[in-house]
């Protein structure tokens, strides 16, 4: 987990500081963090989300507030061995398995109600989030325009509205 200060963006038309630095936090040490565990098969699947202490998602050792980061990886490392093979950033590391419920995810609608599969999707779309804005100069990307277009895609491939999806998302 890395730790991060909380500010997002007053409109969708724009790009904070704090994202700019969020980005380049995945970008220059997330990113290749996940890529060097991956190549030394120290981990096999992987997410990451923005969490709190409200979010009830992180280890009880954190007591603040602050955002952070959490990765969340299979392992066949016991906790020790992938603790000496994080950098010093990665703080309050923990053996962890995903929880049988997602916030927000009725499990009664997934086929066999299999939570797994529903993971596995959170952790392609967080590979997916790193390669969109490896393939940005983040120091130009000034409006969240080019995001929202990727976004928008998909919700177009869905058949939904994005202005629709952002309402619903209190965006």
């Amino acid at each position: 987990m890395t730790k991060a200060q909380k500010q997002y963006s007053q409109s969708p038309d724009e790009i904070t500081k704090w994202q700019q630095g969020y980005f380049k936090l995945l970008i220059d040490d997330v990113m290749p963090l996940i890529k060097n565990l991956l190549g030394q098969k120290f981990i096999g699947w992987y997410c990451f989300l923005i969490q709190n202490k409200d979010n009830n998602a992180l280890p009880e050792e954190i007591t603040d507030n602050n955002l952070y980061v959490h990765l969340i990886f299979e392992t066949p490392l016991t906790e020790k061995e992938i603790k000496s093979n994080l950098p010093s950033y990665c703080i309050a590391t923990q053996k962890y398995k995903p929880s049988d419920k997602i916030a927000g995810i009725d499990n009664d609608t997934l086929k066999g109600q299999q939570i797994e599969e529903a993971w596995r999707m959170i952790g392609e779309s967080s590979e997916w989030v790193l390669n969109l804005l490896s393939i940005h100069d983040i120091t130009k990307l000034k409006s969240s325009n080019n995001i929202l277009e990727f976004l928008h895609c998909i919700c177009n491939q869905l058949s939904f509205n994005e202005k629709y999806v952002l309402q619903c998302l209190k965006f």
